[in-house]
């Protein structure tokens, strides 16, 4: 990894540990997850024969209003779009 990019981690873990402590665990969570590596990682323990055909480099966080209504109560805060690879 870029000693740029460990430095921009850095700084946003920082950020995240100065938050208000009940949001902790969220915003961890959003942090890790939108690194490609991480939520491929996640993706290849639930379903790890879909990976090959996802593109995680183009995933993307999105509003869980995307979700009907009802759903709504069985969804996370956390919804992601993941394409998948042009091959």
């Amino acid at each position: 990894m870029p000693e740029e990019q460990r430095i921009h981690d850095l700084e946003e873990i920082l950020n995240i540990l100065d938050s208000n402590i009940g949001h902790f665990a969220d915003k961890l969570a959003k942090w890790i997850f939108k690194k490609p590596e991480f939520l491929r990682g996640l993706v290849s323990i639930l379903k790890d024969d879909i990976v090959q055909h996802l593109d995680f480099e183009r995933a993307r966080i999105v509003s869980p209003d995307i979700v009907g209504n009802t759903l709504r109560e069985l969804v996370s805060d956390m919804v992601f779009v993941v394409p998948f690879t042009d091959h």
